[in-house]
C-alpha cells in the first residue's frame, strides 16, 4: 500500500497507546551550537563575550541581531565600511564571559568533524574568513567565498582549517578559545548576515523512538522515526523491517521534519521516503515519521532501519551524507482484560475505571474499560471485573 503525507512546520511528539512503558528520545548529542543568536544578543550560546573589531579600532562594523534569519527568529547582521585592503569583523570567546581577567576558559571540540555556518550578503560576492583560535600562537583559518544573496549553508571540515604562514601553530581543538569572523576583501562596504554557527559530528542519526516499548496484545501503539541531523538535510529514505506475525502496520503519519512523506506499506517491511520542498532544509532534530502498529500476539520484534540514505543539497546538487541507524524493539505481553489498568492486580481501581466510562460506546475494545470488547461499557464489563476481584 502506498501513501503520501504532507505537513507544514508542525513537529509532533511521540504518543504510545496501550503501552506499559515508554522509552525516552535521547538528547541531541551530535551538534554543539556555538551561536544561533536566538537569545537576541551577540554573545555565544555557551556564555562567551563577543563584539566588533577592526584594523585600527575606528572602523568597527555595526553588529545587530535581526529577525532576518534562515530559521527561527534571529540572525547576526554585520554592517561594515572599511578602506580598501583593510579588515574588520566579529570576535567571540567560546565560553569566557570575562576574557580580560583570568582564568582563560576554553572548550574541547576535538570530537567534532565539521563547522557549520549559514551566511548571505548584500552583494553576494563577499568572502568571510573564519578564524579558530586557542591563543595568538595557535590559529587556523578557512575562508568561505561568494556567499550569495540568499541564505547558504557551509559545512566545513575542521581538517580544512589551515595555519597561516605567520602563525607558529595550528589551533588546538581541545582548547578552543575564540571564533572570529573577518571581512578583508571586496566589496569594502556592505552587509553580511550570519546564523547558526555549530560544530557537527558529520553523522546524522536516524533512530526508532522509543527504543524499547512494551505493549499488550491486540492493542495499538505508535513509534517514531526520529532524526538528529548533523548538518542541514533535504531527504531521507529507509525501510523499517519487523516481524509481521507479531505486528501489523495500521498507518503512517508525517512527523513534520520534512514537507513531504511517501511510503509503501508491505507486511514486515515499511518503505519510507521524504523530502523538503523548495530551497528548504531540516537542521533541527525532529520526527520524520510516526508509525502505528497493532500488536497481534505475544512475542518480541526488532524494529530495524535498513537501507538508510540521507541526502543534502550542496552547490545545487543532491548528495548523500553520512548517517547511522539506531533500531528499536517491541515486546508484546498478555494482560487479562479484567486487569483494566494493567497493574498486575484486580481491585477497586479497575472497577472505578469501568464505572467512569459506564454507558460509553465505540469501536470494540477502543478502551480497556470495554472489558469484553463488544463496543459498549455496561453491566457485563462491571460483572467481569467483579468476578475476578482480588486476583
Amino acid at each position: 500500500m502506498r501513501g503520501i503525507k504532507e505537513v507544514g512546520a508542525l513537529v509532533l511528539t511521540a504518543a504510545i497507546m496501550g503501552s506499559l512503558s515508554i522509552g525516552a528520545v535521547s538528547a541531541q548529542s551530535n551538534i554543539l551550537v556555538y551561536n544561533d543568536f536566538e537569545d537576541g544578543n551577540i554573545f555565544t550560546n555557551l556564555g562567551g563575550a563577543a563584539g566588533a573589531m577592526s584594523y585600527d579600532g575606528q572602523h568597527d562594523p555595526t553588529l545587530d541581531v535581526v529577525s532576518d534569519a534562515q530559521r527561527g527568529g534571529y540572525a547576526l547582521k554585520i554592517t561594515y565600511n572599511i578602506p580598501a585592503n583593510q579588515w574588520c569583523g566579529y570576535w567571540s570567546y567560546a565560553n569566557d564571559s570575562d576574557p580580560v581577567n583570568p582564568p582563560d576558559s576554553t572548550i574541547d571540540v576535538s570530537s567534532y568533524y565539521y563547522l557549520g555556518i549559514w551566511a548571505k550578503g548584500s552583494a553576494g560576492t563577499e568572502d568571510v574568513k573564519i578564524e579558530l583560535k586557542t591563543d595568538d600562537s595557535h590559529v587556523s583559518v578557512y575562508t568561505i567565498t561568494d556567499i550569495g544573496t540568499s541564505w547558504k549553508h557551509f559545512s566545513i571540515p575542521l581538517s580544512s582549517f589551515q595555519k597561516p604562514s605567520w602563525i607558529q601553530y595550528p589551533v588546538d581543538l581541545t582548547h578552543l578559545r575564540m571564533i572570529n569572523l573577518v571581512i578583508a576583501s571586496e566589496p569594502w562596504s556592505g552587509v553580511i548576515y550570519i546564523d547558526d554557527i555549530q560544530f557537527q559530528t558529520g553523522t546524522t542519526v536516524v533512530k526508532v523512538a522509543p527504543q524499547t516499548t512494551t505493549v499488550v496484545e491486540n492493542y495499538e501503539f505508535s513509534v517514531d522515526v526520529y532524526v538528529e541531523p548533523a548538518r542541514p538535510l533535504s531527504g531521507i529514505q529507509a525501510t523499517l523491517t519487523y516481524n509481521s506475525t507479531l505486528l501489523r502496520c495500521t498507518g503512517v503519519e508525517n512527523g513534520g521534519l520534512l514537507n513531504y512523506l511517501g511510503y509503501e506499506n508491505n507486511p514486515g517491511a515499511l518503505l519510507l521516503y521524504g523530502t523538503m520542498l523548495g530551497h528548504n532544509y531540516a537542521s533541527n532534530p525532529g520526527t520524520f515519521a510516526r508509525i502505528r502498529f497493532k500488536a497481534l500476539q505475544q512475542g518480541s520484534s526488532t524494529l530495524k532501519l535498513e537501507n538508510l540514505k540521507v541526502a543534502a543539497v550542496e552547490n545545487g546538487s543532491a548528495v548523500e551524507i553520512p548517517s547511522a541507524a539506531e533500531n528499536g524493539i517491541v515486546t508484546i505481553i498478555s494482560v487479562p482484560s479484567w486487569d483494566v489498568n494493567m497493574d498486575g492486580r484486580v481491585d477497586i481501581l479497575d472497577l472505578v475505571e469501568v464505572g467512569y466510562h459506564y454507558g460509553e460506546t465505540g469501536t470494540p475494545g477502543w478502551i480497556r474499560a470495554d472489558v469484553n470488547r463488544d463496543g459498549k461499557v455496561d453491566i457485563t464489563d462491571l460483572s467481569i471485573v467483579a468476578l475476578h476481584f482480588g486476583e
